[in-house]
């Protein structure tokens, strides 16, 4: 356990607490600081999504009074996915920060795979950094700051600066802190309203959990808002009006560096206003939601009215009747003609025909009810393809036994290893991926494998062999040794007792007789 350890501060990253306790220790090492930190050398800092939290309480949980959950939405990005993701995701996610012993996280939330830009260096507000100087005596990497789109300090109303700091760095296992870069006191500049406002929005997805809202949701809310917000053709979304508007207030090379530009015949933007078939990043609803609404939007509002909206699909449609009885009838007859065809057997071959597909047709929109109780039986065309695997295994032991029959009296073989045998069948890969369904085989392999000092003896034999029928049996016992293919470190004990013991006595009898 720790005896020193800094205090966090509002809304820092939990990187950037840990680079200060590195820093005001003195640790050159980065393994030294990860083994005192969380007692493992092989942590990865990750800056938006910092994971192994129980292993760093266990370290400093007596100085520092907080549980795993308020680390984790304190001071890691996660809040900024928990109105756009499911509930069960999102405990997912804490569980693997919190507990598990590799980090998913990144992959999980869908950082990695995501179209948004997360930024690569790290960004501050000149202000803020001189305040922190002032009051505290030192600076640290705030949250905020770091998370895609913002560039605008919503206390100072400035814009920030890249500081060129990787937030990853080049060292797998260093932690950056703010003593690694070098204020220049840079002026800052006056932010754009759009800039601050998507920046307050942020703060408040990262300050607040809130509760998740569905796709089936968020296609009503996006119907509803071009409704509202009059970007309709008539009855039909008016794409181009929404993109102009989006265009209008955020430049496209500002949504380019975002990696949200708006191109070519399918977009975000357009899927967005279709139904939701994934999930969006906050980045995609705050733009629209500021693009269409203006600035005076509310983010807790917007969320309201989408979780207003039901999670299940619409009503089914009404069936159709038709008051004309005599042709209801007439086409049921023809049908039931129809089916009765020895050559039409099947629906797919009845709607083929001309007549075949006019009266589905007609009886699918007046009569379906009476349609689903007169249709031919659906042709059932699965294959079971599942393996029999008892009848297998039976094929292939006896494949097995016939090889090692046939193989018994050849001793130049090479070793019968389970590999030798598979391949002999045909079948190593098989045999190497589904062994444990082929208990036969495997009963198999474990009673005539031949083993390493089965083998060695063999090889003795068969040069043994070879030298009684050349009538050479006096042969030094290194050279019977060397032909075998042997030597003293890789003999085992079986072949070393008949090099030195079996061998020399039998070679003494033959000369004596």
């Amino acid at each position: 356990m720790l005896a020193h350890f800094p205090i966090a501060q509002k809304d820092e990253l939990l990187t950037s607490i840990l680079a200060r306790f590195v820093q005001h220790m003195g640790i050159k090492d980065d393994k030294i600081a990860l083994d005192m930190l969380f007692n493992n050398r092989m942590v990865v800092p990750s800056p938006l999504l910092q994971g192994h939290i129980e292993q760093l309480l266990k370290q400093v949980g007596h100085i520092w009074d907080i549980t795993p959950r308020e680390i984790i939405e304190r001071h890691s990005h996660l809040p900024l996915f928990s109105a756009f993701i499911p509930t069960c995701r999102y405990n997912v996610l804490l569980s693997d920060l919190a507990c598990r012993d590799v980090n998913p996280s990144m992959s999980r939330a869908g950082i990695n795979a995501s179209i948004v830009n997360w930024p690569a260096h790290y960004k501050i507000c000149p202000l803020c950094w001189r305040e922190q100087l002032e009051s505290l005596g030192f600076t640290y990497w705030q949250r905020l700051f770091q998370s895609p789109g913002v560039d605008a300090c919503p206390t100072h109303r400035c814009t920030l600066i890249d500081t060129h700091l990787a937030l990853q760095s080049l060292h797998r296992h260093h932690f950056t802190g703010t003593h690694d870069y070098q204020y220049l006191g840079h002026y800052p500049e006056a932010a754009k309203p759009n800039d601050l406002k998507l920046a307050t929005m942020v703060e408040q997805l990262l300050n607040s959990t809130l509760a998740p809202v569905s796709v089936e949701q968020w296609t009503r809310y996006y119907q509803k808002l071009a409704r509202d917000t009059r970007v309709m053709s008539g009855k039909r979304v008016d794409h181009s009006a929404i993109a102009n508007r989006v265009r209008k207030l955020w430049p496209d090379e500002w949504l380019r560096q975002q990696g949200l530009a708006i191109s070519g015949e399918s977009s975000w933007l357009l899927a967005m206003f279709r139904k939701h078939r994934r999930v969006y990043s906050y980045l995609q609803h705050l733009i629209v939601w500021l693009s269409l609404r203006g600035t005076t939007v509310e983010l807790h509002k917007e969320l309201k009215l989408a979780r207003h909206f039901s999670s299940f699909e619409g009503h089914a449609r009404r069936m159709i009747t038709t008051p004309n009885i005599t042709k209801r009838d007439e086409s049921r007859a023809k049908w039931r003609e129809l089916l009765q065809s020895s050559m039409l057997d099947s629906l797919k071959s009845i709607r083929t025909t001309v007549l075949g597909a006019r009266l589905y047709s007609w009886l699918y929109r007046y009569d379906r009810e009476w349609l689903n109780t007169h249709k031919p039986e659906p042709a059932n065309n699965h294959q079971d393809k599942r393996v029999n695997w008892h009848t297998r295994d039976l094929q292939l032991v006896k494949k097995l036994i016939e090889t090692k029959n046939s193989a018994e009296e050849r001793i130049e073989d090479p070793r019968h290893s389970k590999s030798w045998f598979a391949l002999r069948i045909q079948q190593k890969s098989l045999m190497e991926k589904k062994l444990h369904k082929l208990p036969l085989c495997g009963m198999f392999f474990d009673r005539y494998c031949e083993s390493i000092e089965e083998y060695q003896v063999r090889r003795l034999s068969r040069v043994m062999v070879k030298l009684i029928e050349h009538k050479d049996i006096l042969r030094p016992v290194c050279e019977i040794e060397r032909l075998a293919g042997l030597n003293r470190k890789r003999s085992r004990k079986p072949a070393r007792k008949i090099l030195r013991l079996d061998i020399p006595a039998w070679q003494r009898v033959k000369s004596l007789s």
